[in-house]
């Protein structure tokens, strides 16, 4: 949606602020893998969420949910052999895929900090009281339907694969309708076997509404020549910030369980460490 003259104004110093701080940018887009046994366990759950969405796509690559799946794939470094392993759709991949489900549980973490945590299964009756141990485990409380999505919004997320710096971008960003913007977390180890001999690449995550995507990643192509891929993601509203070492340890093993177990494949929350 077109943004008048005043609006455009106070979004690019929004922007320009956050430029000068170089931040706490939301960083949900990749998940941390610190050694190959960890990396084996994200591929495995990436690869059913791809056989997942070919089964529900009627076996259409090209369809939305298809191509965020390989996207997360492609960004987490799973190598192209596995990727495509995971699109031969076959009976086997078929019954597989047939077997599981998504399911979301909502709760709360130390502080209140609202946690939203998707998982793809074959066994409800195991997951969810895996879910709920661990937000007992962590003084947390596992909650009803619509208990914790107050704290997010549903938000369009834009990911610009080798981005040029966001500063060069300003314009377009602003009269194209985004939002926000972030980077993806480059803060893991360089694994170049897992890459198949590809370079990291630099993804930059630009926010809108879901209506205004189409358009930015059209103008992104055109005038910066650009390739995006876009899907709607939940974004925190509004962050909890947590300064106290014990509890910000605590916050941390939390996720880290959740990011752990075999049937997690997706935890937002909206925790923030000062």
């Amino acid at each position: 949606m077109a943004k008048g003259k005043k609006e455009k104004q106070k979004m690019r110093r929004t922007f320009c602020r956050r430029l000068a701080g170089h931040n706490k940018y939301s960083k949900i887009k990749h998940q941390k893998m610190k050694n190959d046994a960890n990396k084996s366990k994200i591929f495995s759950k990436l690869s059913r969420q791809i056989k997942t969405a070919l089964k529900e796509a009627g076996g259409d690559r090209e369809s939305l949910a298809v191509t965020t799946a390989v996207t997360a794939a492609k960004q987490a470094g799973m190598p192209k052999s596995s990727i495509q392993t995971a699109l031969s759709l076959n009976a086997k991949n078929g019954k597989d895929a047939a077997a599981l489900e998504y399911v979301t549980y909502e709760g709360t973490g130390p502080k209140g900090v609202a946690f939203i945590v998707r998982t793809l299964t074959e066994k409800r009756q195991r997951t969810s009281p895996a879910m709920r141990h661990i937000f007992t485990k962590y003084d947390g409380a596992l909650g009803s339907e619509g208990s914790a999505r107050w704290a997010f919004d549903h938000v369009g997320c834009i990911s610009v694969h080798n981005a040029p710096p966001v500063e060069e971008l300003l314009e377009i960003c602003i009269d194209a309708g985004v939002d926000d913007f972030g980077m993806s977390d480059d803060d893991d180890d360089d694994d170049d076997d897992s890459r198949d001999g590809e370079e990291e690449e630099d993804v930059l995550l630009l926010y809108s509404s879901p209506a205004d995507m189409a358009a930015i990643q059209k103008m992104l192509k055109e005038e910066k020549g650009l390739d995006s891929t876009a899907e709607t993601i939940l974004k925190p509203s509004t962050y909890v910030t947590i300064d106290d070492p014990d509890t910000i340890e605590s916050m941390e093993a939390m996720l880290e369980a959740f990011e752990e177990h075999e049937d997690v494949i997706d935890v937002i929350s909206n925790f923030h460490r000062r």
